[in-house]
């Protein structure tokens, strides 16, 4: 026996059965399309909301124009569902929703065709998810913490977080990164000088660069270094397996998160790769280091950078 809703259903029956139960309907046709679940996880908010803005502003579903669907995408602002990424989702499960009603032309698909490049410039300029500065002080906190914890693997994790947060290493650096690509240019005794660390392989191209690790990632990088000297296990890699083996970016992820998770930060699966790099580089721009160094320190062009203080003017112009 068919569903109620189709494709042979007339469209004004079909806008019938919506108002009565359209996630129902949604969902029955997701699973039809055999759309995984982590899928109908991620969609199924977005469809819910719609489904519900629908409902409140008394339109039909069978009437709905791409100018309407753009009022709605405008209604998202200021929402966790605000984001380039979110909108970009919401288009699309809007996109399979009139695909299921045989709209044609399709609203959501229009829609977002037209507002595509206005989501990208966002995306570039606006929307690069960092910490907040309580969040960085609590792993700053966990850091320290780290020094004296003298669990092996505990005191490796927090210094990883440690570089990566005040140096702004992607999870490929930090992996890769060996003892000979440190450079001590500490000529002091407080164990607050500068690490200099060679990078070979950079985020957008093959080119070398360098950065200088900040005091408190240094802090931890030098404790590990000291415990790692006195481990019998040998390896190339400063941060390295029980093996001796180089981690996997898996592992880095795995790392990341533990510590996030540790000291009560929430925030989405997705962003866990670049948020400490992110707050590394927007912290740069608000402390007011030069948009050229910041783009040497991460190895990327200075129309990348430009990303970063975007979001540093604008936290700056929130808190005014």
């Amino acid at each position: 026996m068919n569903h109620p809703l189709d494709r042979k259903t007339d469209i004004s029956k079909a806008a019938i059965l919506w108002r009565k139960n359209p996630n129902a309907i949604f969902e029955f046709h997701m699973k039809k399309a055999a759309y995984s679940q982590r899928t109908m996880q991620a969609y199924r908010p977005h469809f819910a909301r719609f489904a519900g803005w629908l409902n409140k502003t008394g339109l039909s579903v069978h009437k709905v124009s791409t100018d309407d669907i753009t009022c709605y995408v405008d209604s998202l602002a200021n929402t966790r569902f605000g984001t380039p990424t979110e909108i970009l989702r919401c288009l699309s499960v809007l996109g399979l929703a009139f695909k299921f009603l045989d709209a044609n032309p399709n609203p959501a698909l229009v829609a977002r065709k037209q507002l595509h490049d206005q989501i990208d410039e966002k995306a570039r300029f606006e929307y690069l998810p960092s910490l907040a500065s309580n969040d960085v002080n609590a792993i700053l906190t966990a850091i320290r913490s780290g020094i004296d914890d003298p669990s092996w693997h505990r005191c490796r994790d927090h210094a990883i977080v440690a570089v990566m947060l005040y140096a702004g290493l992607t999870f490929p650096d930090t992996r890769r990164l060996k003892i000979n690509d440190i450079v001590d240019s500490c000529v002091n005794s407080d164990n607050d000088g500068a690490l200099v660390l060679k990078l070979k392989v950079g985020l957008t191209d093959a080119k070398p660069y360098q950065t200088i690790l900040r005091p408190h990632g240094v802090k931890a990088l030098r404790h590990w270094l000291s415990v790692r000297a006195n481990s019998p296990i040998e390896s190339e890699f400063v941060f390295h397996s029980a093996n001796g083996r180089a981690l996997t970016e898996e592992n880095v992820f795995a790392i990341v998160s533990e510590v996030l998770d540790l000291v009560g930060i929430i925030t989405p699966h997705q962003h866990r790769k670049f948020i400490l790099r992110n707050t590394f580089a927007i912290r740069e721009c608000r402390w007011g280091t030069p948009q050229s160094e910041i783009a040497s320190s991460l190895g990327i062009s200075l129309q990348e950078a430009e990303r970063y203080q975007a979001v540093a003017a604008r936290q700056i112009g929130n808190q005014e």
